[in-house]
């Protein structure tokens, strides 16, 4: 597999269009509708479009993302889940890929470094943890 991680989802992507969980971007519809590319938000709301050279930075968007990556959410937008059972499920994959007894999907660095410190901060204080998770209702 490519240790990148444009490699990693393109490996995911493949794993999850055998198992018939997606559909490859060659056998998609490709029949547009009108309005079906949505809304330009960018246009609407006066926001200048740049061209991004420095890297995948937050404060740019993080990155643009290639069109299985785009098709994929496409894709789960259509079917609903319960979001609890979706980040409990995404984290035991990482953490089974990684080869590590744990992982968790994050909005961004911020989140990630919010949740690891309140990690570092309850570990081994099982009160204090189950308190986290009534304050974060998960």
């Amino acid at each position: 597999m490519n240790e990148s991680r444009r490699g990693f989802f393109s490996w995911a992507w493949g794993l999850l269009a055998s198992q018939g969980l997606v559909v490859p971007s060659h056998a998609a519809n490709t029949t547009r509708h009108p309005g079906e590319e949505g809304e330009d938000y960018y246009d609407k709301l006066g926001v200048t479009k740049i061209i991004n050279a420095a890297g995948t930075f937050t404060m740019f968007t993080a990155s643009v993302m290639p069109p299985s990556v785009q098709a994929a959410v496409a894709n789960a937008a259509k079917r609903p889940v319960r979001l609890a059972e979706l980040q409990r499920a995404a984290g035991e994959y990482i953490a089974r890929k990684l080869r590590c007894e744990a992982a968790m999907v994050t909005a961004g660095a911020a989140s990630a470094l919010t949740l690891g410190t309140a990690a570092c901060m309850t570990v081994g204080n099982k009160s204090a943890a189950n308190a986290c998770r009534r304050i974060l209702a998960v």
